[in-house]
């Protein structure tokens, strides 16, 4: 009898485990569902951008609102510049602390393994990606190149007051394919500029 209690409280303990796993399961299933459903709208918008400046300006507020980041920019390389209209007085640009230019070396040199770069701990921001005003804030940030080809275009920065949202180690499997679907869109982008508005057909797959 005695043993038979026993048995019966750790098959009960083994299956109050087991139910607790199914729930968190369950959970981060969804959980990754919805993460993966924002970033689909992000790289749907990225597409639709009709210019440079409003791509960056959408896909920088939507990132920083879906996921709670303290600032979120691009860094691209300084080929990209041409694709902005001439600045106006009194009208700062929509794309204003959340665009960048950097030369092709330097991009090539910091993102040499074209993998993402996560930063935990940090006292600021790194200076080359994010702008004075927000530096301060950011305790955590995750550079994301943008890949075209075999090439490093430019990065997608996110940066964050929480020191551990982003450490090395960290999944960034849908930063990744945020990261090719807004590289394509910005390369086709250009495309344009320089070809006549001939745009290639760009589709997000599902």
């Amino acid at each position: 009898m005695m043993a038979s209690k026993i048995s019966n409280s750790g098959l009960r303990s083994d299956i109050m485990i087991l139910r607790n796993n199914l729930k968190q399961l369950v959970q981060t299933s969804k959980r990754n569902t919805e993460i993966q459903h924002k970033i689909d709208e992000v790289g749907e918008a990225a597409v639709r951008c009709e210019d440079l400046e409003t791509l960056a300006a959408k896909t920088t507020d939507s990132l920083r609102e879906s996921f709670g980041l303290t600032v979120v920019t691009y860094c691209l390389e300084h080929g990209y510049r041409d694709l902005l209209p001439p600045p106006m007085e009194h009208l700062p640009s929509p794309a204003a602390d959340r665009l960048f230019f950097m030369e092709q070396e330097r991009l090539d040199g910091i993102f040499a393994q074209m993998s993402p770069l996560l930063h935990g701990r940090l006292e600021h921001g790194s200076v080359h990606f994010f702008g004075i005003r927000e530096l301060r804030r950011i305790r955590s940030e995750a550079l994301i190149p943008l890949v075209y080809g075999n090439r490093v275009i430019g990065s997608l920065n996110l940066g964050s007051n929480d020191p551990v949202r982003y450490s090395e180690g960290n999944a960034t499997d849908y930063l990744r394919r945020l990261a090719q679907v807004t590289a394509l869109a910005m390369v086709n982008l250009r495309l344009r500029h320089t070809q006549g508005e001939t745009a290639l057909p760009l589709t997000v797959q599902g």
